[in-house]
C-alpha cells in the first residue's frame, strides 16, 4: 500500500488505530450514507511499468496506480 498525502502508511496506522477507529469509521459511514466520498481519497499516483524493452511506445507500458491506506480500506467495505 502507498503512503496517504499526509504520509500515514499502514505501520503508523497500526500504532493509533486505538485512537483514530472512531473518527475514520464515522467519516466511512457517512461516505457510505451519503454515497460521496473524498476528492483526495480518489487521487492516485500513476507510476508506468514497462512490459518489454521498447519505452517509447504507449502499448509496451501500463499503469500502476498507487492508492492511499484510507482508499484502499473504503474500497473493500
Amino acid at each position: 500500500m502507498s503512503p496517504s498525502a499526509e504520509n500515514t502508511g499502514p505501520n503508523l496506522l497500526i500504532l493509533i488505530s486505538a485512537e483514530i477507529l472512531d473518527p475514520v469509521s464515522h467519516i466511512f459511514n457517512l461516505s457510505y450514507a451519503t454515497g460521496t466520498d473524498s476528492h483526495s481519497l480518489k487521487s492516485a499516483e500513476l507510476i508506468p511499468s514497462y512490459k518489454k524493452e521498447i519505452k517509447s511506445q504507449s502499448e509496451n507500458c501500463r499503469s500502476i496506480n498507487l492508492l492511499s491506506v484510507f482508499d484502499k480500506m473504503l474500497a473493500k467495505n
